[in-house]
């Protein structure tokens, strides 16, 4: 997976999130790719609220067993 294929990866993860209502921020490397700080990074962090742990579960469990 190339840098733009991963980076649409994680954009895609973030919108999957949000449709189910889950308060979430990237973080970290990615954020700083978006923004224009950094160049590529192949990590990102995500912040989610707490009370949204089984949404999240629910949306990156699948692309753990793909």
């Amino acid at each position: 997976m190339n840098a733009t294929e991963l980076h649409q990866f994680y954009e895609g993860l973030v919108q999957r999130l949000r449709e189910r209502g889950v308060v979430c921020a990237i973080t970290s490397g990615l954020a700083c790719v978006h923004y224009g700080i950094a160049e590529t990074t192949q990590d990102c962090d995500l912040l989610c609220h707490t009370r949204s742990f089984e949404e999240l579960l629910d949306v990156t469990e699948p692309l753990l067993t793909a």
